[in-house]
């Protein structure tokens, strides 16, 4: 009787936790091996220690490329369904944090939707052309930051008045923090800068150098 109510409790724990790690943006990730990753066709940087996606529109090169040529303003803003998705890998070979950058108008309010409906201690703040939202929920933690771009570009057609063409764009990223402590050969390094800057700064402040 003891070891059944054990099974059956092992088995709730293990739904809810497969639940908590399905029913948020992105959440399907948290379960990808190396294995998935590589046929979802993310690469992996063994310096940085995370596996990168990357989807750009072509075409938009090319057709500023083309404007550029004819002397006409060019849309260099990213397309709307480009995105990058870095997954940092921690201790114990987790994952530490999900990153996402995109474009998406769309994505970006249904990641504010699932936080007001589910997250809590929401949090937001805003500075200048960035406004910053932080949540948590299901033993994550949130935060997604909309940056505008502000671009404006002008073309210099000697036949016709200058046209300045307004080119600015929002820029969202969207973070999953694990827990995890992230791990690299890169934050190592970076640490070990920051210790020497650290221990350079506290000799060069110490009041016994002057006594």
């Amino acid at each position: 009787m003891l070891m059944k109510k054990l099974f059956v409790f092992i088995s709730i724990f293990c739904c809810i936790t497969t639940f908590a790690q399905n029913d948020f943006p992105y959440s399907k990730l948290l379960n990808y091996s190396a294995t998935d990753f590589k046929e979802a066709k993310f690469r992996y940087n063994s310096y940085y220690n995370n596996w990168t996606l990357t989807k750009s529109n072509g075409m938009n090169v090319v057709g500023n490329v083309l404007s550029a040529l004819a002397d006409q303003a060019a849309d260099i803003r990213p397309a709307e369904g480009d995105y990058q998705i870095i997954v940092q890998m921690g201790e114990g070979n987790a994952i530490a944090n999900i990153q996402v950058l995109f474009y998406q108008t769309s994505t970006y309010h249904d990641i504010l939707t699932f936080m007001a409906d589910k997250g809590e201690n929401n949090l937001e703040t805003n500075s200048g052309n960035i406004t910053k939202h932080q949540f948590n929920y299901g033993g994550y933690s949130f935060s997604v930051v909309r940056t505008l771009i502000e671009i404006k570009t002008t073309s210099t057609n000697t036949y016709a008045a200058a046209k300045t063409k307004d080119n600015s764009y929002n820029e969202y990223i969207y973070t999953i923090y694990t827990g995890v402590r992230a791990e690299s050969e890169y934050l190592k390094k970076q640490a070990a800068k920051q210790q020497k800057r650290d221990d350079k700064g506290k000799k060069q402040n110490n009041v016994d150098n002057f006594y």
